[in-house]
């Protein structure tokens, strides 16, 4: 999406861009994350949350995942990356999927202990 929008920018940057063509430089990119914006809310909507752990047991070297036919266990180690955005944690233990783990129902100092917990073992 990004080399799309440079890609755009530069290309209209280099010739000679008459003033209707101005416009269409803010336009199209806003409709393009307008898209990108669409397209996530549509593929939340579509996924199966029924397969997915309603609950991760954190403890000290490992997380665990539980469904009505699987238990994964996994250590930090294993981990990818951790991101973080201001609502959940987002740990990849691969990298086409992640395992959110919302904050919610954290205070300020267990959400802390928990970033120290996964650095220290990863």
């Amino acid at each position: 999406m990004a080399l799309t929008l440079v890609g755009y920018w530069i290309f209209s940057s280099v010739g000679d861009v008459p003033s209707t063509g101005l416009w269409a430089l803010a336009v199209v990119p806003l409709f393009l994350i307008l898209c990108e914006c669409l397209f996530y809310l549509v593929k939340y909507y579509k996924e199966d949350w029924s397969k997915a752990s309603p609950n991760a047991e954190i403890m000290s070297d490992c997380i665990g995942y539980e469904t009505k036919t699987v238990r994964w266990i996994v250590e930090y180690r294993q981990l990818m990356q951790l991101r973080e955005i201001p609502g959940a944690f987002l740990l990849y233990f691969d990298l086409n999927s992640y395992h959110l783990i919302p904050k919610h129902g954290f205070s300020l100092e267990q959400i802390a202990q928990f970033r120290d917990v996964v650095r220290k073992n990863r």
